[in-house]
């Protein structure tokens, strides 16, 4: 209930991208804990300020302390991806916003190192491979579409466009700054978060009936079942819908 209360004035298509905004948050506080691949997200809207970047900003408040997420524009091509991923991965930066991306949403590197457990390649400057750590990712844009070999690795969180003049509404159930009450509140929201992971754990690890997502079988375990079996909508009911669009 304390983490959901973050979420609910963000236009929500469905129950599963609520559901998906909070497996983010689990996913960048227990990284560590999940024995494999984690998806990327890709946080949607029909329009501007319907609140895409501040649903990734909440995460990096609560499971990070900070005020700003690490963003990135869109490469440009392979190589750049290649670069971007290695030196985020050096960095150990445990969480990266892909903003405001203006065509579809994947290409041949970003693939690959999705479904890597470490991502491999040539950094600036040097000769020999090397092995980096993959950050959890996520992606905002207006209307973003994911291109077809992208759709089985990506989670969706969509939003919709409810107010003509989106930076004037008024009425939030938090007043004021979010990211400030999230800074403000962190210790709470943090324990919150690590309750979650650790009921789970504690519980024996129960497992929730879920159709299998391929390639995310330790991460739906982890993230995914407890979300369910706490009573929430399955995180990836949005995935059709990407099947869908990609068809």
């Amino acid at each position: 209930d304390q983490l959901t209360a973050l979420y609910v004035d963000f236009p929500f298509v469905a129950p599963s991208d609520r559901s998906s905004a909070l497996a983010l948050l689990l996913t960048v506080v227990g990284r560590q804990t999940i024995d494999g691949l984690t998806p990327l997200f890709a946080v949607r809207a029909t329009g501007a300020g319907s609140g895409k970047g501040l649903v990734v900003v909440v995460v990096a408040a609560v499971a990070l302390g900070l005020d700003e997420a690490k963003r990135l524009g869109q490469p440009e091509s392979d190589d750049e991806t290649e670069k971007q991923l290695l030196s985020l991965g050096r960095e150990g930066t445990p969480l990266v916003m892909l903003d405001n991306l203006t065509r579809p949403l994947g290409n041949g590197v970003l693939a690959r190192a999705i479904t890597s457990r470490t991502f491999s390649g040539r950094a600036l400057g040097h000769n020999k491979t090397i092995d980096v750590p993959m950050p959890v990712l996520a992606a905002t844009g207006n209307n973003l579409q994911v291109a077809s070999d992208m759709h089985r690795r990506v989670l969706p969180i969509d939003l919709e466009g409810q107010h003509e003049n989106p930076e004037e509404r008024t009425g939030f159930a938090i007043e004021g700054d979010l990211i400030a009450h999230c800074l403000a509140h962190r210790p709470r929201l943090l324990v919150a978060a690590l309750t979650v992971l650790r009921w789970w754990h504690a519980a024996g690890r129960p497992e929730a009936i879920l159709s299998a997502w391929g390639s995310f079988e330790a991460w739906s375990r982890a993230i995914r079942s407890p979300l369910v079996l706490l009573g929430m909508a399955d995180p990836c009911g949005g995935v059709a819908r990407l099947r869908e669009e990609s068809d």
